[in-house]
């Protein structure tokens, strides 16, 4: 997929589900997408999730933000992707921070909205990567959140 400037990490805590401790975690929007078989990017905010690849400015962007941001092996699904490692050594899958209520980046209230940090990264070139995203709430997640 290609996705297209300009580019915001999201940035909140969240509690490891393994050992329980609070952790920051690190995500990524983009206000545009295309992807392989589209005449033209859709033109809304989505999550980008699910990061098999990607280009290493972005990268190096967001373990700014995160170091323990790095690419992690999911054994249930049967492959490796970039997502926030725990200090206990697990990480956090992308299922629970994007898809569950409640989750870092599926806030259900006005106050789980103002945890989370929105960051604007310096790139301004399309980028392509290989991920999934979401739309659902990518653009509340922009702004509803607090700018730094």
């Amino acid at each position: 997929m290609k996705i297209y400037p300009p580019f915001y990490a999201v940035r909140t805590k969240a509690n490891c589900w393994k050992c329980g401790t609070p952790q920051d975690v690190v995500g990524l929007v983009a206000t545009s997408i295309e992807e392989d078989d589209d005449d033209e990017p859709m033109d809304s905010h989505a999550t980008i999730q699910g990061i098999t690849t990607m280009p290493e400015p972005l990268l190096l962007e967001l373990v700014k933000l995160r170091p323990a941001f790095a690419l992690c092996h999911s054994q249930s699904l049967g492959v490796s992707y970039y997502a926030n490692a725990c200090s206990c050594g697990t990480f956090f899958g992308d299922h629970y921070l994007y898809s569950e209520p409640g989750g870092g980046f599926f806030p259900t209230s006005d106050e789980e909205f103002a945890g989370i940090e929105v960051h604007d990264l310096p790139l301004t070139e399309p980028l392509e990567l290989d991920a999934t995203w979401g739309m659902g709430i990518a653009g509340d997640l922009v702004e509803k959140g607090q700018r730094v």
